[in-house]
């Protein structure tokens, strides 16, 4: 897609790309305690993702030409709920944080030492 991201050395990492908005504050925090989560102390923050397998596990965004995180997955889309193309969000922070207003294109990658 226009915006797609060259990922450095060669990275080859199974990641998901797509369209990232974020959260209203205060809800991704309301989601995290509603599924019983505890808080991630060493995470950069919360995320959401449409792969529900992913909820209390641990995610790198792609965003600006490098992985940032990391973040831990408070929350999950439901099938056939979510808008064509989207894959993720973040806290309404982060996004401030980096700028963001409006959506933009990223990616996710999964951490594999995930603890759940």
């Amino acid at each position: 897609p226009a915006g797609a991201a060259v990922l450095q050395d060669g990275d080859d990492s199974a990641m998901t790309c797509g369209t990232w908005t974020y959260y209203a504050p205060g809800v991704m925090d309301t989601a995290r305690r509603n599924h019983g989560l505890s808080v991630c102390e060493d995470c950069a923050g919360m995320a959401a993702t449409v792969d529900q397998r992913l909820l209390g596990g641990r995610i790198e965004v792609w965003y600006a030409g490098e992985w940032r995180g990391v973040f831990q997955v408070a929350d999950v889309g439901q099938p056939g709920r979510n808008r064509a193309g989207l894959v993720g969000e973040v806290e309404a922070e982060t996004a401030w944080a980096w700028g963001r207003t409006a959506p933009w294109w990223g990616c996710y990658r999964e951490m594999q030492e995930t603890p759940r």
